[in-house]
């Protein structure tokens, strides 16, 4: 399961409480068409996520893009990681996202 147990390379708490998508492109070393496409699928997957087009990014966005990130540099096969993001959506969870960093929203 590539949600489980996943370990950021980052502490979200490091992050400012909005993130432009080219920050967070910045910070992960990647070009701002990855972020696009990490939050197309987001969108599509995650119920609550609720990306609004032209404000930045809130730090359970911005942890959910990583996560979603960390998936495709180590199984680089979208079909699987869509798969297992639509079986364990609650690993990306708002809930679990406030128990794993202790920030709420």
């Amino acid at each position: 399961m590539i949600t489980k147990d996943v370990v950021l390379p980052f502490d979200i708490q490091s992050f400012n409480p909005y993130t432009t998508q080219l920050e967070l492109a910045q910070v992960l070393e990647i070009d701002k068409s990855t972020i696009f496409r990490h939050l197309r699928l987001a969108k599509l997957l995650l119920p609550d996520f609720n990306f609004q087009e032209r404000l930045p990014l809130n730090r359970y966005q911005v942890w959910c893009l990583i996560r979603i990130h960390e998936a495709f540099k180590v199984f680089r096969n979208k079909s699987f990681i869509v798969k297992q993001i639509r079986e364990n959506q609650h690993q990306f969870s708002k809930y679990t996202f406030t128990k794993q960093t202790g920030i709420k929203l």
